[in-house]
Order: structure tokens, then C-alpha cells, then sequence
């Protein structure tokens, strides 16, 4: 019993030593065998913080993680496994790869990998990779792989390449095995053309499953070429014959649509052609009779020759493509009508604020007028009555001295002094009351100014609050102006990198159809 104990013991110790996965702390990774791969489960890194957070115990030699999410693989990252040479990160939503220097072994399957990073602080970095596995990612261009001088095997498949220039690997004086089947490429180029590419040891070579119609191997000097893959394009002629290649073994050129005289050229119009020093695929059985071409010993050929370019790749996206520019017309009508219906609101508002702002104008020169002819009566009427009332002061005062002459010479009789003294009383009477009639219009010019004073100064305030309303609505008046003339370029802009774009993209597709007739001619 007490040795059962012991042992049951002595196995829970040794699967809690020997399969530890994660620390005590969440960012802290620890291998879960301990043999010569060191494998992780679980690798959680989406942000930066969370790669500088991580913590990894000892690495040596070769690191599997199988299972987690790194979107981005990075220099810092790796850093944290300086000793690790042989790295896997298959399936992992990988989107961006930082290729280290000291790595021998890469593979980073199923992602979604867009772009290699290396380091370019140095371009003589020496890289030691041998084999790079980078199938099923989203690959469209191949601007580092120069690089990787020591390359040995390179898959490819799965991407979304359209064009490879094999000048990219024409350092890769190592390179074994080279597939890029199952992508989208449709030209394969070498530049400079009149350049050999030189890969002696390359023994492996596909282009299975892409768009190709014409191939130029020419200029290809594999001397250890012994299988080459060229099935499930659209290829109709291949410049070179596949006798340049010494070392060939096994050649793959089914399901594609050969012309029957490159069959020929080639010494492939039997079903068993005698001293062919490699083997070769055929085609299904069938497949000839359902897609009217000609059988020519193992393959189905055509008596049409396409020249490089001259098929229309874009013989299944048409429909797309109609679609699309249907979509661009419907999309540029919406937006002419809608710019139109704001060119027609914009120049109703301003009709309606011209109209607005021609009343105000003319009401405003109606309270000039009025406001002249005011001051003018004003005039007028102060002028009339200051002239009566200097006449009738006139006349009174000629009146007094007349009186007081006679009075003063002696010319009345006594008797007449009573008389005098009588008609004395009464120019007085008539001088006081003279007075207060003088006295009242007075008065009354002076309240008549008041009032005339008073509505100028009205009248100056209305005219005022409505100049201020006519600079508000000529502000207003500007502003749409300038909104409309801001709107109209944004539309027009708008407008013309639409169509720009789908003319350039109509030109280029015509552009490419015409070359292509120019090579066939």
C-alpha cells in the first residue's frame, strides 16, 4: 500500500515537472517536452505590450507553437528567443513575419501573411535560413526573399502572386526546391532577359495550378532541373525545349491547352516516345472529347497558337468587370443628381437672400428720401416762421416809434393827450399780446423741432439696425456661395478620380489586348 502511494506519488510530480506549459503569472511560457523540440500550446501575443510582457524560459534549438494568435511576429519577439534556429508558427494569424538572421528553419503556414520584414539597418546582414515554408498566406510580392543567400527550399503555394520575376532568386545559389503553384500569376519574367538565371542545384520546380498561357525558359540553366510541374494552367507554347534541362526526370504539362506543334517541337506527339530520358503525366481520359481538342499522344493540344499576352486573361472577370463599371455609371449618376439638387437648393437660398436683400436696399432708399424731404420741411418751416414773426415784430416796433415820435414833438392837441394816452394803452396791450403769440410759436417751432429731432433719431436707429441685417444676410450670401463653390469641387473631384480611374483601368485592358495582337503579329 505505502508503495503504491509512493509511486503514484512520484508520477504526479513528474507530469507536474515534466509538461509545464504557463508559470504562475499569465505572460510567462514554458516548454511543455523536453526534448530536442520545445513546444508551446496557447501563445497569445496581439500587442506590443503583451510581446514585451511575455516571458519564455530557456530555448535551444527548434520552437513549435501550436496553438494561439501573433498577429505580428516581430523583431522584439524574437529577440526573446535568441537561440532558437528552427521556429514554426503554422496557423497562428500571423499578418506581418520578421525574419531574424540567425534562423535556419522557418515555417509559417495558414496566415495571413502580407509582407516579409527584415532588418535594413544593415543590407550585408549574412542569413542563414535554409528552408522557408510560407504556403497559404496572402504573398503579392517577393521583395526580401534576394536576401536569404542560403536558401534551400521555397514553397510558395496558396498566395496571391500575378507576376514573378525569377531574377529575385538569382542569388539563391543554394536553392533545391522552388514551388509557387496555386497562385494567380499570369506572367513569369526574367529581367534582364538577355541574362541567364543560373540555379545549378535546383532540382524541384512548380508552376502548377495559376494562369499562366506562355512560358520563356530560355534563358534557364538548371543542371540538376529533374521535376518540373507546369499542370492546370492555361498555357498554349513554351519558349526552350525541356532537352535543355540534363538532369530531368519527371515532367507534369497536363490540363493545360497546348498547341499541337509545341507538342511536336517537343517530342511529345506519341503515347511512348522511344530514349525519352524523363516520364511523363497525361491528361484525364475524356477531357480532349468534352473540350473539342486533339489528343496528341498523352495530351490534349489545339491547332491554335497564342502568342504571349494575346489570350484574354480577363475572359472570367468580364462579367465582373461590367458589373463594376455599371455600378461606377449608377454611382457617378447619383452623385450628378445629387450635386445638382444642391447647385438648384444653393441657388434658390440665393435668389432668395438676392431678393430679400434687393427689398432691403429699396426700403432703405425710401427712408433716405423720406428722410430728406423731412429735413427739407423742417427747413421750410423754420425759415417761415422766423420771417413772420420778424415782419409782425417789424411792424409793431414801427408802430411804437411812430407813437412815441408824436408823442415826444408836440404835433397832438392837449385834448388828444387822453387820446394818446389811451391809444399808448392799447398798442401795449397789442405789443404783450404780439408777445405771447411770438412767445406761443416759439414754442410751438421749438416742440415741432423736438418731435422732427426725435424721429431722426428714430428713423437713424431703424436704419441702422437695418444696415446691420444687410451685412448679416450679404455675409450669409457669401458664405453660401462659398459653400456651393466648395461643394461643386468636391463633386467634380470626386467625380473625375472616378472616372479617371475607370478609364485608366478600360485603357489599360485595351492597352494589354493590343500588345498582345502586336507580339502575335
Amino acid at each position: 500500500m505505502t508503495s503504491a502511494v509512493c509511486a503514484a506519488t512520484v508520477l504526479v510530480i513528474l507530469s507536474s515537472v515534466l509538461a509545464p506549459t504557463q508559470g504562475w503569472f499569465s505572460n510567462e511560457y514554458f516548454c511543455q517536452s523536453r526534448g530536442t523540440e520545445c513546444q508551446i500550446e496557447e501563445l497569445v501575443l496581439e500587442t506590443d505590450a503583451a510581446i514585451g510582457d511575455a516571458r519564455f524560459g530557456p530555448i535551444k534549438g527548434s520552437l513549435l507553437v501550436e496553438s494561439g494568435r501573433i498577429p505580428h511576429v516581430t523583431r522584439a519577439l524574437l529577440k526573446k528567443w535568441p537561440d532558437v534556429n528552427d521556429l514554426t508558427l503554422d496557423r497562428l494569424g500571423v499578418q506581418s513575419l520578421f525574419v531574424g538572421p540567425k534562423l535556419m528553419h522557418l515555417s509559417a503556414v495558414g496566415n495571413a501573411i502580407e509582407s516579409l520584414v527584415v532588418d535594413n539597418d544593415d543590407n550585408g546582414t549574412s542569413f542563414g535560413l535554409r528552408t522557408l515554408q510560407l504556403s497559404n498566406n496572402r504573398l503579392t510580392a517577393l521583395t526580401v526573399v534576394s536576401r536569404f543567400v542560403q536558401l534551400r527550399v521555397l514553397n510558395l503555394d496558396h498566395n496571391q502572386l500575378t507576376t514573378l520575376d525569377l531574377g529575385v532568386f538569382g542569388k539563391l545559389a543554394e536553392l533545391r526546391v522552388l514551388s509557387v503553384a496555386h497562385n494567380q500569376l499570369t506572367t513569369v519574367v526574367l529581367a534582364p532577359q538577355s541574362a541567364p538565371l543560373q540555379l545549378d542545384k535546383l532540382r524541384s520546380l512548380s508552376f502548377a495550378g495559376n494562369d499562366l498561357i506562355a512560358l520563356d525558359m530560355q534563358h534557364w540553366e538548371f543542371a540538376s532541373l529533374a521535376d518540373l510541374n507546369l499542370t492546370a494552367n492555361g498555357l498554349n507554347w513554351v519558349e526552350g525545349k525541356l532537352d535543355q534541362f540534363p538532369a530531368l526526370a519527371h515532367v507534369e504539362v497536363a490540363r493545360n491547352r497546348w498547341n499541337c506543334d509545341w507538342l511536336l517541337v517537343q517530342n511529345l506527339y506519341a503515347m511512348e516516345v522511344p530514349d525519352q530520358r524523363f516520364t511523363l503525366d497525361q491528361d484525364p481520359a475524356g477531357r480532349c472529347e468534352e473540350e473539342k481538342l486533339t489528343r496528341m499522344g498523352r495530351h490534349c493540344c489545339t491547332s491554335e497558337k497564342v502568342a504571349p499576352g494575346a489570350m484574354d486573361v480577363y475572359d472570367s472577370k468580364w462579367s465582373e468587370i461590367g458589373a463594376l463599371s455599371k455600378n461606377i455609371t449608377n454611382l457617378n449618376r447619383t452623385l450628378l443628381e445629387s450635386a445638382n439638387a444642391t447647385v438648384r437648393l444653393i441657388e434658390a437660398h440665393h435668389n432668395t437672400l438676392s431678393g430679400r436683400l434687393e427689398d432691403l436696399l429699396e426700403r432703405q432708399n425710401r427712408t433716405d428720401t423720406a428722410l430728406k424731404s423731412l429735413a427739407v420741411t423742417v427747413d421750410e418751416l423754420k425759415d417761415d416762421d422766423v420771417s413772420r414773426l420778424e415782419s409782425r415784430m417789424r411792424d409793431q416796433i414801427e408802430q411804437v416809434r411812430d407813437a412815441i415820435n408824436e408823442r415826444w414833438n408836440g404835433t397832438q392837441l392837449a385834448d388828444a393827450n387822453t387820446t394818446l394816452g389811451s391809444s399808448w394803452h392799447q398798442t401795449s396791450v397789442a405789443h404783450e399780446t404780439a408777445l405771447k403769440e411770438l412767445r406761443g410759436l416759439l414754442q410751438q417751432s421749438t416742440q415741432q423741432m423736438q418731435l422732427y429731432t426725435d424721429k431722426a433719431y428714430k428713423q437713424q436707429a431703424v436704419l441702422e439696425r437695418q444696415s446691420k441685417d444687410m451685412d448679416s444676410i450679404r455675409e450669409l450670401l457669401d458664405r453660401a456661395v462659398a459653400q456651393s463653390s466648395t461643394l461643386q469641387a468636391r463633386v467634380t473631384e470626386k467625380l473625375e478620380r472616378k472616372v479617371e480611374a475607370l478609364l485608366e483601368f478600360l485603357a489599360q485592358i485595351s492597352e494589354d489586348n493590343g500588345e498582345s495582337n502586336t507580339d502575335f503579329l
